[in-house]
């Protein structure tokens, strides 16, 4: 597995306690059918909000480049566009790199506040 690759799966697997969150809020079992799709939905609405979907396809590599997730700061980067995308409807791109950190901080704290209530 490539090293951006490698990056991209584990900023996902840091999206853990929203998913659980998630199905929580929907009522829906952790390991279902249901689960499955509900999570598959959401994280594509995730994807596509934050402008890492091109025609439903994941951006190329380039583009990816591009937008600066690969070399020093962009893992950090990368994660806060994901979690800064969990919440609302209006997509990301231009948002200067501390506005979607302090988003995404926002997010991860409500998140694990609504898990730690539960």
């Amino acid at each position: 597995m490539s090293p951006i690759r490698r990056r991209v799966l584990v900023s996902f697997l840091t999206l853990i306690p929203w998913c659980i969150w998630q199905l929580k809020m929907d009522d829906t079992p952790l390991v279902s059918d249901a689960a499955q799709e509900l999570l598959t939905k959401q994280l594509h609405k995730i994807m596509k909000r934050s402008g890492l979907l091109k025609d439903d396809q994941f951006i190329a590599k380039g583009q990816f480049k591009k937008k600066g997730y690969p070399g020093s700061g962009g893992l950090a980067k990368f994660r806060n566009t994901l979690w800064a995308s969990i919440m609302g409807t209006g997509r990301l791109q231009g948002l200067k790199p501390e506005t979607l950190a302090k988003q995404a901080e926002t997010n991860r704290d409500k998140v694990m506040a609504e898990l730690g209530k539960n």
